[in-house]
């Protein structure tokens, strides 16, 4: 399963990259997301972070966090939440 994921992504990331000329560059790990994202960020030199919301808020969002506030918090690259 995981094989096949990685493959759809890539995939994915190819056809986007190809419609619109620009590099991207995408990953699937184990490990704390805001801290895996922040870690392969760092490491690619990224331009830009994109990435989806949950829609976790309220109580909910304050007990489980929130990965794109974590993220935004501590970055200094610029972050695209889409929602």
């Amino acid at each position: 399963m995981r094989h096949n994921l990685l493959q759809k992504t890539r995939d994915a990331l190819c056809d986007l990259q190809q419609d619109s000329g620009i590099e991207l560059a995408g990953m699937i790990e184990e490990g704390k997301p805001n801290w895996e994202i922040l870690f392969f960020s760092s490491e690619s030199d990224s331009d830009l972070i994109v990435m989806g919301a949950r829609g976790c808020t309220g109580i909910k969002g304050m007990l489980t966090g929130s990965v794109p506030d974590a993220v935004l918090r501590s970055t200094l690259c610029p972050v695209l939440v889409a929602h």
